[in-house]
């Protein structure tokens, strides 16, 4: 598995619009078909956090998705509800936050 975290901007009011966009494409084959296996949203002070688990490596699946008329439709919903924190964002690979730093406890003995 692995997980990548989006980080832009988001106005508190519009996290139900942006779940409910989430929420009918969840319900569609097109997470299961670029490798979505989870995903969190969390808004925090006008900070949107996007927290995606993967089954396939994270490169691949982008590459997929950026294929799909579906992935654009639901980049063109959310467009109106987020602003990328970055203001030379060109692609959602420029909204990726870098882990620094992870720890799993040790699978246990016995």
């Amino acid at each position: 598995m692995q997980q990548i975290m989006i980080v832009a901007k988001m106005r508190s009011q519009d996290a139900p619009a942006v779940a409910d966009i989430f929420a009918r494409s969840d319900a569609t084959s097109m997470p299961q078909e670029i490798g979505v296996i989870g995903r969190s949203l969390y808004r925090f002070h006008g900070i949107y956090v996007h927290l995606i688990d993967f089954a396939v490596p994270a490169s691949d699946a982008m590459r997929t998705a950026q294929r799909l008329p579906s992935f654009r439709a639901v980049s063109d919903e959310l467009r109106p509800h987020i602003e990328p924190y970055d203001p030379n964002w060109a692609s959602p690979l420029d909204a990726m936050a870098d882990r620094f730093y992870h720890w799993t406890p040790p699978a246990p003995q016995g």
